[in-house]
């Protein structure tokens, strides 16, 4: 009998907390908001399946999840609902945009009934391609490669998941010590020197950390980069050339980390600092030039 007693009461106790959980998940589906903290679950589908997202809510309290356990953030959220807004308004400069600061990829699949957004859209991963390979070739010096990927002039300036941290070519081609490449972009689309990473830093902040005889920072100096712009710490590019006083806030080796390329400054280093030889055009002549971006 008093088996029985409880477990009427846990039967009852149960269905109470389906209801509350139920009732947050209505409230919230109305508002457009996220889950619930906990991972509450959505309610099925009228055809009895439930949606990818309820099942991941459900296995999260199941198993007992912390409590700041989310499906999808409302940051995420409020953005993809941004982007779609951006489509549906068909403003082609935001897409593109979009686009350039490495987030094509929340365009795929999108649809618009205007002809020209949808072509747009339909672009996306041919953009996104070309981007890709623009950073590729930064990073491994080939100029030649890079140049047949610019076929548009604002791929210059685009950023590419390729690339932590929101850096641009011309970012990673001075972190990776090709010089033909960052003469190249700096010299003909002066726009790349003024984009800044996520940190709010130019590729002349870069530039600074290289123990290199200042040879990429006097570089940028020369076609016109701004040595007092400031990053989001409010160090200029200048700042970080006093390397003890900025070695605990950037350095080249932290960046080489970021990039994944710990063992390129072992490289350099082994090689002394020569690190290619080529050939570039400056000012209509041809001369030969050494990059150094090592220790020296």
């Amino acid at each position: 009998m008093y088996l029985a007693h409880c477990l009427i009461i846990k039967v009852i106790i149960v269905k109470r907390c389906n209801k509350s959980i139920q009732d947050v998940i209505a409230s919230d589906s109305k508002e457009g908001k996220p889950l619930a903290e906990g991972g509450a679950a959505e309610p099925p589908e009228e055809d009895g399946s439930e949606s990818l997202t309820s099942a991941m809510a459900i296995e999260g309290f199941v198993q007992g999840a912390p409590e700041d356990y989310t499906v999808q953030s409302q940051t995420a959220i409020d953005e993809d609902t941004r982007i779609q807004r951006i489509v549906e308004s068909g403003d082609l400069e935001q897409l593109a945009e979009i686009v350039l600061n490495g987030d094509g990829g929340r365009l795929m699949g999108l649809k618009s009934p205007e002809p020209e957004i949808q072509a747009f859209l339909n672009n996306v991963p041919s953009y996104m391609e070309k981007i890709h390979r623009v950073h590729d070739a930064a990073r491994d010096g080939g100029l030649l490669a890079l140049q047949q990927a610019l076929d548009r002039r604002k791929f210059a300036i685009a950023k590419d998941d390729i690339s932590p941290n929101g850096s641009t070519a011309l970012h990673v081609a001075v972190l990776f010590g090709h010089t033909d490449i960052v003469r190249y972009l700096a010299s003909r689309f002066p726009e790349t020197m003024t984009i800044t990473d996520n940190d709010g830093r130019t590729p002349l902040h870069y530039a600074a950390t290289i123990k290199d005889n200042g040879h990429f920072y006097n570089m940028l100096l020369q076609l016109g980069a701004n040595p007092k712009s400031l990053d989001k710490l409010g160090h200029s590019a200048e700042f970080y050339l006093d390397r003890d006083k900025a070695k605990n806030i950037l350095n080249y080796t932290e960046l080489l980390n970021i990039f994944g390329a710990e063992e390129l400054e072992n490289q350099l280093l082994n090689d002394q600092g020569l690190v290619e030889l080529s050939q570039s055009s400056i000012f209509g002549r041809t001369v030969q030039h050494t990059s150094y971006s090592a220790y020296t």
